[in-house]
Order: C-alpha cells, then sequence, then structure tokens
C-alpha cells in the first residue's frame, strides 16, 4: 500500500536512494496521524486535560499537512523536520501535563528513533541528547512530587502504541536492509556480467577466458578461430555488414560447441573455445563441425566465408608457451591455404 502510494504521489519505486527514507517517514506519519487523532478523541471524551486536547487537536492538523507537504508538494525535508517537531513536542507536553500516570514516560522511546532516522546520526544524536537533558530535567524536578500511579488501560495502550511504532521502525529498516542488499547483488552481478561479455556477439570476452585459465590447475584443450580475409569484407561491404557476420559467426560457433566447453570472442575478428571435454578425437570432430557450418552458412553475401583454426592443449604451468604454441598454428592454418584446422605436434 505504502509503496503503490509512494509510485503514485512521488513516482518512487524500491530501486530509488531515497525509497526507504520515504516509506518509513510516510508511514511514521500515517501512523502518528492516526494514533494522535485518537488520544484526541480519547481525551476529548473524558474530558481530562484541556491544553492536552488542544496540543493533540493542533498536532493532528500538523501531522495531516507534514502529508500534504510530503505527497503533495515534495518538500521532503520541510515534511520531515514539521513531523519531528510534531511528535517530540506533544510527547513532551505529554510528559509534562500527565506526569508519570498512563506510563507516559514511555513517549521518550520515540525521540531517539525517529531524530536520528529523520535527521541523520549527528543531528539526530544532537536532537535526542537535547531532548534526554530536558527528559531528564523533568523527571529529576519532579522526584517526590509524582505519587505513584495504577495501571489503566490508556497505560496499556499507550505503551502498546510505542511498541507498535518502534516496532513498525525496526522491520521497516531490515525489510528495507535486505532489499538494498538484493537490488546491490544484483547490480554487482549485472555489471559482472557486463564485464564479461562482448556486448556485439554476447559471448564471454577475452578477460573472462584469461582468467579462467590462468586460474585452472588442469590442462584442457584450447582452440583460436580467425575470420579468412575478414578485412576485405568490412573493406567491401562495410563495418554494419562486418558486425553482422561476426553476430553469425558466435551463434554458428556456440551452436556447434554447445556444452562441451566456453566460447568467447577473442578480440577483433578472433574467437577462442576452451573444451570442457578430454577426447582429443571428439575436439577435433566438434572443430571440424564448427569449420564445416561456417563454410556452409549462407550469410548472404556475395563471397564465402571460412575460418581458420589453431588448438591444441594449454598447460596452466607453462601458459605462455601453451598460448604461443596455439597461435603459431593458427598462423600455419591461414598459411596452409585457410579453412582448415591445425593442431599442436
Amino acid at each position: 500500500m505504502i509503496s503503490k502510494i509512494l509510485n503514485k504521489c512521488m513516482h518512487v519505486d524500491p530501486s530509488d536512494d531515497q525509497y526507504r527514507y520515504l516509506t518509513i517517514l510516510l508511514s511514521s506519519i500515517v501512523f502518528v496521524s492516526v494514533a494522535v487523532i485518537g488520544f484526541t478523541i480519547y481525551n476529548i471524551r473524558t474530558g481530562n486535560y484541556p491544553l492536552l486536547i488542544i496540543a493533540e487537536s493542533v498536532s493532528s492538523l500538523l501531522c495531516l499537512l507534514s502529508l500534504y507537504l510530503l505527497l503533495g508538494k515534495q518538500q521532503v525535508k520541510v515534511a520531515a523536520f514539521l513531523f519531528l517537531g510534531v511528535v517530540t513536542t506533544i510527547c513532551f507536553l505529554t510528559m509534562l501535563l500527565v506526569g508519570n500516570r498512563s506510563d507516559s514516560l514511555a513517549l521518550a522511546l520515540v525521540c531517539p528513533v525517529l531524530s536520528v532516522f529523520l535527521l541523520g546520526f549527528w543531528r539526530g544524536g544532537l536532537f535526542s541528547l537535547l531532548y534526554f537533558v530536558a527528559f531528564s530535567w523533568l523527571c529529576i524536578s519532579h522526584i517526590g512530587v509524582w505519587k505513584p500511579a495504577p495501571f489503566h488501560i490508556i497505560s496499556y495502550i499507550q505503551l502498546a502504541m510505542i511498541y507498535v511504532l518502534l516496532f513498525i521502525f525496526v522491520c521497516f529498516y531490515e525489510f528495507n536492509r535486505i532489499k538494498s542488499h538484493q537490488l546491490l547483488k544484483e547490480s554487482n552481478d549485472k555489471l559482472k556480467a557486463l564485464a564479461s561479455t562482448d556486448v556485439l556477439t554476447e559471448l564471454k570476452n577475452r578477460r573472462f577466458l584469461e582468467d579462467i585459465l590462468l586460474n585452472t590447475k588442469h590442462s584442457s584443450f584450447f582452440a583460436m578461430l580467425d575470420v579468412d580475409d575478414f578485412k576485405n569484407i568490412n573493406d567491401t561491404y562495410g563495418h554494419d555488414i562486418g558486425d553482422k557476420v561476426l553476430k553469425e559467426l558466435a551463434f554458428l560457433i556456440r551452436k556447434a560447441v554447445d556444452v562441451n566447453g566456453v566460447v568467447a570472442r577473442w578480440g577483433g575478428e578472433e574467437f577462442a573455445i576452451l573444451f570442457n571435454v578430454i577426447d582429443e578425437h571428439k575436439v577435433k570432430s566438434l572443430l571440424n563441425s564448427v569449420r564445416k557450418d561456417i563454410a556452409e552458412h549462407d550469410f548472404d553475401l556475395d563471397t564465402d566465408i571460412t575460418v581458420s583454426i589453431g588448438a591444441g592443449t594449454f598447460f596452466p604451468e607453462n601458459h605462455k608457451k601453451s598460448f604461443l604454441d596455439i597461435d603459431k598454428t593458427l598462423y600455419l592454418a591461414k598459411s596452409s591455404g585457410k579453412d582448415c584446422i591445425k593442431f599442436v605436434d
């Protein structure tokens, strides 16, 4: 309900930085407004504390004003200050007039929670300290004056209202803390995915694959693919067509490899495959499928698209030499007529 109101009146959703603050502020204003109006009606019916009735009536109007400032005018800080002033004033006035009867002194517990939340740590802390000084003066000056007070239904109502108010604060804070943590985690996951994904082809990028290779402890088959004469494609048809070709190549390679490895765009017109299978014959069969699927695919151009492939075993204990050897076989494939596969001996 609160979320719908904030979204409709202030266009705020759970992803907004102010969402938690505004949720608790709005909930508090509504709750306190209802409570103050309820106590005003109760005091009018009992005829007790005429001055308090006037103060509560004014406070009710000011609470509604702070609600209007928040939702209608979107003056958040003004609404928060006004609301805090109303709550702390009516609480102190109640303690001053009622004394220790009806457990009214428990109203002092509301101030620190509200002030720190609405004003921040330092200002709220200073306000709470000043309020505590005033509260201490009130109590100390009435030592020996206040008489033991019986526990009535109104005592229970006041304690219950304070308990519920504090409980709402804690619940909203914890709920929104968890929600914020989830949103932060989702944002981090998205950033992590973006950092490891090639934007054009939506394959994993070189950084992602290198992180795997440099942190693995097991040898595995690794292949590098280079699009033959790709520069001529860009020069003849333009870079937009070149990008389209790269996207289609990424799709064909990923489809052929399937669950048998990780496909990444290594850079430019180069792709790489890290296989998770240990059977060399299967790796060669998969690479031949990749080469064949690309050669037979209709790219809707007047020229054929082929790839040269260099492959071999990647040894983590000697990763530089492994990269160098596989890179050499790639260029051997390109210098051997292209559209072929060469393995490290």
